[in-house]
């Protein structure tokens, strides 16, 4: 993501749990990386907090439920209920001058210990239009995804906007790019996507995805 897109994240959410955030910035090495380090400093004393306080709430529910007349629990049933979940991915934050550096550095974190999966672009519209434009500049053969989020209000008039996405939906119908199902943008992202419409107060959304091979 772009400093803007980060500085977007509420302060309390950046950086993002549970993920590398790679924030791309002209000024690696000044600032910007000087805030995205006290930020992530912060966001990992939050989650080791959060962390104690469920695991000291197991056992005092356990005890709770014993006390109220419950059936008590046998021994491989506790097993199971402290063993260690299955590891998520963890935190972390780092600043890049460009998307090549960082997708560089993402690379040999994929081969590395950190297991990087799935790269995301979240924006803004530099950091788009340079992940589109990555084509032959790309160090390793890459599968470009879109998957984005359909909007429209119930009662049919347009928003008024003035930053728009690099491609539009007469270029996604061009045939350079090929629109998956839900169960293939479900197996992207990691949820369940059915492709429907649903309504959140004056508008309606769906999520749908698109996909072109870059050669």
């Amino acid at each position: 993501m772009g400093r803007k897109t980060y500085d977007s994240i509420p302060p309390r959410l950046r950086p993002l749990g549970k993920r590398l955030n790679v924030v791309i910035s002209r000024d690696p090495d000044g600032s910007v990386a000087e805030r995205v380090k006290i930020d992530l400093e912060s966001k990992l004393e939050r989650e080791r907090e959060a962390a104690e306080a469920k695991a000291k709430q197991q056992p005092q529910n356990q005890a709770e439920g014993r006390n109220s007349g419950e059936e008590p629990v046998n021994a491989a049933a506790v097993t199971a209920v402290v063993a260690p979940p299955v590891k998520e991915g963890s935190t972390g934050a780092f600043v890049e001058r460009s998307l090549e550096e960082a997708l560089r550095r993402l690379d040999n974190a994929a081969a590395g210990e950190e297991g990087v999966g799935n790269i995301y672009v979240i924006g803004g519209a530099e950091i788009y239009n340079a992940s589109l434009k990555l084509g032959s500049r790309s160090e390793n053969e890459r599968t470009i995804r879109i998957v984005m989020t359909d909007v429209e209000k119930l009662d049919g008039s347009g928003f008024e906007c003035d930053t728009f996405f690099p491609v539009d939906a007469e270029e996604l119908n061009s045939g350079k790019w090929r629109k998956v199902s839900p169960a293939e943008v479900t197996g992207w992202v990691g949820e369940e996507v059915t492709g429907e419409w649903t309504e959140e107060g004056d508008v309606r959304v769906r999520m749908v995805g698109s996909c072109v091979s870059i050669e």
